[in-house]
């Protein structure tokens, strides 16, 4: 596709960490990092920092998640959001955090945001 900067596999197969547009993570290091990760990666250093993240507004997940990561202050600002959002508005579906209903849920939820603030696809 036009504008593929990176490109990560979603456990879905389909080709995902594509550019959108402006936003937070769209920078080279960012970027690499993401093409890094893939979707596993991300998914890993998430669920690692859940204890920290669990709690809204826990400034240690930021710090959590970014030094799990390598990403970005910024870039990592918009994966706390997302799982913000996510454990707000997706508790009870993501309790198996692999299964289509969280995954859903996360979508019709989250995601909007995160690609907005990100500038990249997940």
């Amino acid at each position: 596709e036009a504008g593929a900067e990176a490109g990560v596999m979603t456990s879905a197969g389909t080709e995902a960490g594509i550019m959108i547009g402006e936003g937070e993570c769209v920078n080279d290091a960012d970027l690499a990092t993401l093409e890094t990760l893939a979707e596993n990666g991300i998914n890993n250093a998430i669920q690692g920092c859940i204890g920290d993240c669990f709690v809204p507004d826990n400034p240690s997940c930021q710090t959590c998640l970014q030094e799990a990561s390598g990403l970005t202050e910024a870039c990592t600002g918009c994966f706390v959001d997302v799982v913000n959002c996510t454990v707000a508005n997706c508790a009870f579906q993501c309790i198996d955090s692999s299964s289509d209903a969280c995954d859903t849920c996360r979508q019709d939820n989250c995601m909007t945001a995160f690609e907005a603030c990100s500038g990249v696809t997940l």
